[in-house]
């Protein structure tokens, strides 16, 4: 013999009005609720704050829900569009877990994309901002190695002498999620009349340390002076030219 289970009445749903203002209560920041009661209160105004809330419900709600929104936000920028349909998510989603709603009115509005108008460089572009005189060693290093591996920032930041290998100008980096790759280099350092090698670690006297260090306003790094050309190359200036009294300190 089944049993028999008492079933748990459907609460009752309340009018459009007092489901913005019951959400909107539970926001605890002010400036979040002020800024989702730009589109809620919209939302009454258009329905009427006395409307129940099933209004909203089938096909015919999610029809005059997505051409009100539209006609109201629809050539307005992305960011704001998003956030007028984010506000009115968040009271949609809020009103389920209260078995007040159980359809979806949004479901006709997509998330507007913001148009991608950058235009790429052309090489000489890209040349013209790794050489500029006014860029410090270090930044001109550091630019030309993201833009010649195509590593990501965390990783050629978070490298260390050790993980150089020079001689075959690549290095060992760890990418997003723990995994160990390789990225290898071109040219590290182009000068107006020459291109200048790499030097080795063994010439700045570190064999361990970042690679990529800040300097405080005490201690300056150096520029040193080789036979490979003034500077010394990318990798002696991204290595860190550190005078003695602060190399203990920057590694």
């Amino acid at each position: 013999m089944g049993t028999v289970r008492r079933l748990s009445p459907r609460p009752e749903t309340p009018e459009l009005g007092a489901a913005i203002e019951a959400f909107l209560a539970t926001i605890a920041n002010r400036n979040t609720a002020k800024a989702y009661a730009i589109a809620l209160r919209a939302l009454a105004a258009e329905h009427g704050a006395d409307a129940p809330l099933t209004d909203l419900e089938g096909e015919a709600g999610a029809d005059r829900f997505a051409a009100w929104f539209t006609a109201r936000w629809g050539t307005a920028a992305a960011a704001t569009f998003n956030a007028r349909r984010d506000a009115l998510g968040s009271a949609r989603d809020w009103w389920h877990d209260q078995d007040w709603l159980t359809g979806d009115p949004l479901r006709r509005i997509r998330r507007a994309r913001t148009p991608d108008r950058t235009r790429a460089l052309d090489r000489a572009q890209i040349e013209a901002v790794l050489t500029r005189q006014n860029l410090a060693l270090r930044e001109r290093t550091l630019f030309r190695m993201l833009y010649e591996t195509a590593a990501r920032v965390e990783e050629v930041l978070a490298l260390d002498v050790t993980d150089l290998d020079l001689r075959n100008r690549r290095a060992r980096v760890r990418r997003k999620g723990g995994a160990v790759d390789v990225i290898v280099w071109l040219i590290m350092f182009a000068t107006t009349d020459r291109v200048c090698s790499p030097v080795s670690t063994a010439i700045l006297g570190l064999e361990s340390g970042p690679l990529f260090v800040r300097a405080d306003r005490t201690h300056r790094p150096e520029v040193i002076r080789t036979e490979e050309g003034r500077g010394g190359g990318a990798v002696s200036a991204a290595i860190r030219i550190w005078p003695p009294a602060a190399r203990k300190k920057a590694l």
